[in-house]
């Protein structure tokens, strides 16, 4: 497109050029608008307005006091250009010709403009070559003046280090487990022209602050950084991310609450830490981040929802736990144990808990060495936004997804079977994801806040925050409302990591995997804290630096005491493919090609070309079985895969529509309510067989014997009376033929 403009504009000038005799000056106007802007003590830019009909435009500069130009440079059809190499506190002239295609000019415009006498630096870089060294880099125009000074945090006296026309400094011999403050220069006269207030710390291994931020059911797409919806910015969170690392490919072990949280403070699974269900509680004999960095020098806090418990936990020298789970209004007026005392606190959650953290930094974040982990209750259902945010997205599109429908075929039959709490419609999605989008903008309004805070007490590049939720959330995916779940809605989640000089900037980690049990050996890796703790999980720096590898993932459900119709299931998932095993009296597994179906629409557990890969996962989730000590029993709990014939009236099917026999055998409708029938192909001699039905326990329910015939055979069965609702198998036998065939019976 800017090439046919250019060759129309060029046709045009041609054109005009034709009405004037040879050597007559073009008639070009001079820039109506010329300014200089952006000017620093090395660089200014010089910015006009367009030219109707120029060709292209030429630049040059000089120097007061001198009558010499500088060559004309082109800039094409810019309309701006910016001068580097200036000399500092000198003033120059700047000027700009529009040109005609003809070389002709409509004359220079002239500017004058003063460079600043000097620039104040910028940080670059902070990194920690010793355990009591730092070195700093930062960015600026060029000055033989450049300077650093620093000093303990809260002590008067300035150490001061020339470094002229190095951009760096390196400080040695500091102080062990302290904070201190730097400002940069490049002035000749320093007075007023010292950076902002900065800070590093300095602990046995320069260890920082650390701030675990962990939401409930927050999805990992919701965020602009991970593409959410244009509507909805959010730049607090946003600023982890692009001030430092994204995983893309991020999970939490198991969807659920109580077992997440507990993956996050010890880094293992659940079956190992205890917390197998929302009523249980870790293991009291395992170290949890918080015991051991407690017994490390470090001041541990807790504010929000732990949901393992409400009293304080061991580790924690500070704890302000919420009490939800009530069944009533879960943000508002909740009660809180505030270091062991219970008492009401009138507000938001989300509110209550922003402030604590102002408090907490206030009173404790200039001077301590600290890992607080801020858990709020939001976004979980059901959605009530702060005041301030209800109604902030009313009349939005929301991103619905495209499959709201139920999984027509070849799904696992508890589906059917998890209640209205855990189903929607396509129609009441828009609504419930309004709400959603509500409660997380307060999330993030409250973090600038704390981050405003962080900054004021010039500790924010000391602190290492972490962004991530305790797991995902199904909202609207195939009729879909919960979490539990394999599927990626339910597992994936956000993981952010902030930490300037050791993380850089907008790094995005799509070749790795990152789960809730690395939470923990990152935290460690962060204090600078070695020991054999037996961790699942590794340091997500270990992964951002491609010093660890993870590809794959083990993924597990525990049939949660309660959630009776959501049975026990493994699954593991590539950045390919995902195989999910459900404990199921018979073949209910899931296999979805990611590349092909990244929302995971069609299960491909029965089609042959994917037969050897499923092998392989099933090879996979053996392994991983074995490797994390997995050893607890499927709870035999589901049947069958709903088939690929789901309607269950009987009746009997054209000849059009009969379905192809595969392995000679087959049962429709299946699921069944009264009749079914049973195809088959029998090229034996034999004339009798017996039809045989038995319960999951083996026993014989229902039996009936028939003559066949040579080749194609087709019974019709009623379904008994003894029959109730469940599933069986269905055997066919003679002398020399044997079939089986599960058989799913719904009344």
């Amino acid at each position: 497109m800017q090439a046919k403009w250019l060759i129309l504009s060029a046709l045009c000038i041609i054109i005009s050029s034709t009405h004037l005799s040879n050597g007559q000056n073009c008639n070009l106007p001079q820039p109506a608008v010329f300014t200089v802007k952006n000017i620093r003590s090395c660089e200014a830019t010089l910015k006009w307005s367009l030219v109707s009909g120029a060709a292209f435009y030429k630049v040059k500069f000089k120097k007061q006091g001198s009558t010499v130009w500088s060559q004309k440079t082109s800039t094409g059809l810019s309309t701006s250009y910016t001068f580097s190499g200036l000399d500092a506190a000198s003033t120059y002239s700047f000027a700009v010709a529009a040109y005609c295609d003809s070389q002709n000019n409509s004359g220079f415009k002239t500017k004058n403009a003063t460079t600043l006498t000097c620039e104040i630096p910028v940080v670059q870089a902070i990194t920690f070559p010793a355990s009591t060294t730092v070195d700093i880099s930062w960015n600026g125009c060029p000055s033989s003046n450049n300077q650093i000074r620093y000093r303990r945090n809260n002590a008067d006296q300035w150490t001061y280090k020339f470094t002229g026309n190095l951009q760096e400094a390196e400080l040695t011999d500091l102080t062990a487990n302290s904070t201190f403050m730097f400002q940069l220069s490049a002035c000749p006269d320093t007075s007023g022209n010292w950076s902002q207030l900065d800070s590093f710390h300095v602990g046995t291994s320069a260890r920082p602050n650390i701030l675990l931020i962990i939401l409930d059911d927050a999805r990992f797409d919701s965020y602009s950084c991970n593409g959410g919806p244009s509507f909805f910015q959010t730049p607090n969170i946003d600023r982890i991310a692009n001030e430092g690392v994204n995983f893309k490919n991020a999970f939490c072990v198991e969807s659920f609450c109580i077992p997440s949280r507990g993956s996050i403070v010890t880094g293992l699974y659940p079956h190992k830490h205890g917390a197998v269900d929302n009523s249980s509680h870790i293991d009291p004999s395992l170290p949890t981040a918080a015991t051991i960095l407690d017994s490390a020098g470090y001041f541990t806090a807790w504010i929000g929802k732990y949901h393992m418990a409400t009293v304080p936990q061991p580790g924690y020298d500070y704890w302000l736990a919420s009490m939800v789970n009530t069944g009533t209004d879960e943000y508002n007026n909740l009660k809180y144990n505030c270091n062991g005392s219970v008492k009401r606190i009138y507000n938001h959650d989300t509110d209550i808990l922003t402030d604590s953290t102002l408090s907490f930094l206030d009173r404790f974040g200039a001077d301590s060495l600290f890992f607080l982990t801020l858990a709020y209750h939001a976004p979980h259902n059901p959605y009530i936004p702060q005041e301030s945010f209800d109604g902030a997205y009313s009349g939005i599109a929301m991103p619905v997804p495209s499959d709201t429908s139920k999984f027509p075929v070849n799904y696992p039959s508890f589906l059917d079977q998890v209640g209205e709490e855990n189903s929607i419609s396509g129609s009441e999605v828009s609504g419930e994801y309004e709400k959603y989008f509500e409660l997380l903008a307060g999330v993030d309004d409250g973090l600038g806040k704390i981050f405003q805070k962080l900054d004021d007490l010039n500790i924010m590049n000391n602190t290492c925050i972490i962004f991530t939720s305790d797991n995902g959330f199904i909202l609207g995916e195939h009729g879909l409302f919960m979490k539990l779940l394999a599927y990626d809605a339910s597992s994936r989640v956000p993981m952010f990591i902030r930490y300037p000089g050791h993380i850089a900037d907008s790094t995005l980690i799509t070749d790795q995997m990152a789960l809730n049990v690395d939470i923990a050996p990152t935290i460690l890796d962060l204090a600078s804290i070695e020991g054999n703790y037996s961790f699942d999980g590794v340091s997500m720096l270990k992964l951002a630096d491609h010093s660890a590898t993870r590809t794959e993932m083990y993924y597990e459900f525990m049939k949660a005491q309660g959630i009776s119709k959501v049975p026990y299931m493994r699954a593991v998932r590539t950045f390919n493919a995902k195989y999910i095993h459900y404990g199921c009296n018979s073949e209910t597994n899931e296999f979805f090609d990611l590349d092909l179906d990244p929302h995971e629409d069609v299960n491909r557990i029965f089609d042959p070309a994917y037969a050897d890969q499923i092998d392989s996962f099933k090879s996979k989730l053996d392994f991983y079985h074995d490797l994390f000590e997995d050893t607890e029993e499927p709870d035999i709990a589901c049947s069958l895969l709903n088939p690929t014939f789901p309607d269950t009236q009987w009746r009997s099917p054209d000849d059009e529509e009969f379905p192809a026999l595969s392995d000679g055998f087959m049962i429709y409708p299946n699921p069944a309510s009264d009749q079914f029938i049973i195809a088959f192909s029998d090229n034996s001699s034999e004339k009798e067989m017996l039809i045989r039905i038995t319960d999951m326990d083996g026993s014989v329910v229902q039996e009936q014997r028939t003559e066949v015939e040579n080749g194609s055979n087709v019974i019709s069965v009623t379904v008994s009376d003894k029959m109730v609702s469940g599933a069986y198998v269905v055997s066919l036998i003679t002398g020399k033929t044997f079939h089986s065939s599960p058989l799913l019976v719904s009344k």
